[in-house]
């Protein structure tokens, strides 16, 4: 054995004896909470309360749970968006140090296997950020001895995150499956029969996964890589068909075990739901069908997202909502029923919207006798702000927002994610129209209206 294998053995190997009688104690020492800790699992979807922690003493607490000889993913925190992760399992006793405020920054003391998995994390960080660099520097070499070095510094990388797997497989076969998620060779030095790097990417990401590694069916490094993966597809416009046909064959190759295709399948809609990408929905039903018992909640709250979404696309009845005018009063989309209307979701702060104003009021102008109107919806968070803009670009139609920003409740139904963002509804409220800017909005209120 050499010195670098023995090394591993000793800073990554969780080999500790540990009694299975004995519950597992993590003690922490956590300052600023002004309620209780508590102890949480991820899903893939949302995060389960597994237990409360028992007050010890001024900001001491503690947990137990059953030993395990494999280790297992934990969060700790106030709240499950305010938690440490930590790794249980075949240690007896370990202690987490942190504040409730900054729970992320917490340390784990007294545990190799978290000693060990901050070490891997750091070393998986490494090597994407200084491929990242190189990449990026080889995009604008010119040919020559420059570029020929960048690529033999890529190729070094490759050659040394495959080095490093071995000797994880080696020293410790959970720390593997993680470092196999996060082992990913350069297109420049591995791209075979692919025709571009975005090819090789779809086809060659978890070519060195190890889906069966031990822990697997419960890391959450599924999620991550899922979620990674799919929100690079979605970036460059991955056409829906082949997003489902890709992604479908990687989550096949996930075991049905555990919590493994559900992390999966949570890291995939996550990273569609963000970018917004026309997958979203076949994998939500997906999703529904596979673990409409197992997970109920989460199923329940999918389903009903895809029922909304599904009213959004052309010829679906507009969903319904009221927010308050500048004037405080209350109104409903329902009732401006009866005109042609424009839904659209706009800011203050928002450059493009406010230059594509002086457009919509034109047109405004020009059809609201023949019963077209505005309806626009502030992502504002600042009254003063919002209505000065109102009365700055003279719009004189109607208003609402509930300020509170890209939380607001309206763009969040209709799944706004960046504006200007318009729908155009019909007299029923029946979408006939979405991102209508410009002339092709002109062009579609021409064909509704006629030419005046």
């Amino acid at each position: 054995m050499n010195t670098r294998t023995l090394l591993l053995l000793l800073i990554l190997s969780p080999l500790l004896a540990w009694n299975q009688s004995r519950a597992v104690q993590l003690t922490c020492r956590v300052s600023g909470c002004s309620g209780p800790l508590k102890l949480f699992r991820f899903t893939g979807l949302q995060f389960e309360e597994l237990q409360s922690a028992r007050v010890e003493g001024e900001h001491t607490y503690r947990f137990e749970l059953e030993p395990s000889a494999e280790p297992d993913f934990y969060y700790v925190g106030p709240a499950s968006d305010q938690a440490a992760p930590v790794l249980l399992g075949p240690e007896a006793e370990l202690e987490l140090e942190g504040n409730c405020r900054s729970m992320r920054r917490a340390t784990v003391k007294g545990s190799a296997l978290n000693t060990g998995y901050r070490i891997l994390r750091d070393k998986i960080n490494r090597f994407k950020s200084e491929y990242n660099r190189n990449a990026q520097l080889l995009r604008g070499a010119p040919e020559g001895e420059q570029r020929e070095e960048l690529l033999a510094r890529i190729k070094a990388l490759d050659e040394a995150q495959l080095a490093y797997l071995d000797s994880l497989e080696k020293a410790d076969p959970f720390f593997a499956g993680i470092m196999s998620l996060n082992t990913y060779l350069s297109y420049e030095h591995n791209k075979g029969g692919h025709a571009n790097g975005l090819v090789y990417f779809a086809n060659e990401f978890f070519t060195h996964a190890d889906f069966d590694a031990p822990g697997m069916a419960r890391s959450p490094w599924l999620f991550e890589s899922f979620r990674n993966y799919t929100k690079t597809l979605a970036a460059y416009k991955f056409p829906d068909a082949q997003m489902q046909r890709v992604v479908g064959i990687f989550l096949n190759r996930v075991p049905d075990e555990g919590l493994a295709r559900r992390l999966a399948m949570g890291g995939v809609l996550t990273a569609l739901k963000e970018t917004n990408h026309p997958s979203y929905t076949a994998f939500a039903e997906q999703y529904i069908q596979h673990f409409r018992e197992e997970d109920p909640r989460a199923a329940a709250a999918l389903e009903k997202e895809v029922k909304q979404m599904q009213a959004l696309h052309m010829g679906g009845q507009a969903p319904d909502f009221t927010q308050k005018t500048p004037e405080g009063e209350a109104l409903s989309l329902s009732d401006l029923r009866g005109q042609v209307v424009l839904l659209d979701f706009w800011a203050s702060w928002c450059g493009p919207c406010r230059r594509e104003n002086p457009h919509v009021k034109k047109l405004y102008e020009r059809y609201k006798s023949e019963g077209f109107t505005v309806l626009g919806v502030s992502l504002d968070k600042n009254r003063d702000r919002w209505l000065a803009a109102i009365e700055k670009d003279g719009l004189d139609w109607h208003h609402v927002s509930d300020l509170r920003g890209w939380s607001n409740t309206v763009a969040r139904q209709y799944g706004v994610r960046s504006i200007p963002h318009t729908f155009l509804l019909d007299r029923e409220g029946k979408i006939i129209g979405a991102k209508l800017r410009g002339a092709a909005l002109e062009k579609k209120l021409e064909e509704l209206f006629g030419t005046p």
